[in-house]
């Protein structure tokens, strides 16, 4: 089962430590549809745990190793710090996980 584009968003962001609230305020969405996002996303991946996203996203292809580690590096800081850094990197990531995604539905 694929992950939509806004699935995969508040994926990344959950796996990079953001809250359920954090994500709402991040992505404009509100608090209950970031919370039902994330439990949706976590029973298509089968998961049970936020520290088990990003493993299973790049297990399956969503996301490359290169891809995780940098949103490790640069996720973690500034999603915690700015806005505008936090989505431009979750963007910029999220484009290239879906690109693969949608090549492997081809």
């Amino acid at each position: 089962m694929r992950l939509t584009e806004r699935q995969l968003q508040v994926a990344l962001l959950a796996a990079a430590g953001l809250t359920n609230k954090e994500i709402a305020h991040y992505l404009g969405i509100s608090y209950d549809t970031a919370k039902n996002t994330i439990a949706s996303v976590m029973r298509r991946l089968g998961v049970y745990g936020r520290t088990q996203i990003l493993l299973v996203l790049v297990a399956r292809g969503y996301v490359d190793q290169a891809v995780a580690g940098e949103l490790l590096r640069i996720g973690l800081p500034d999603c915690h710090t700015s806005r505008d850094a936090c989505l431009g990197a979750i963007r910029a990531l999220g484009g290239r996980a879906g690109r693969q995604s949608a090549e492997e539905g081809a």
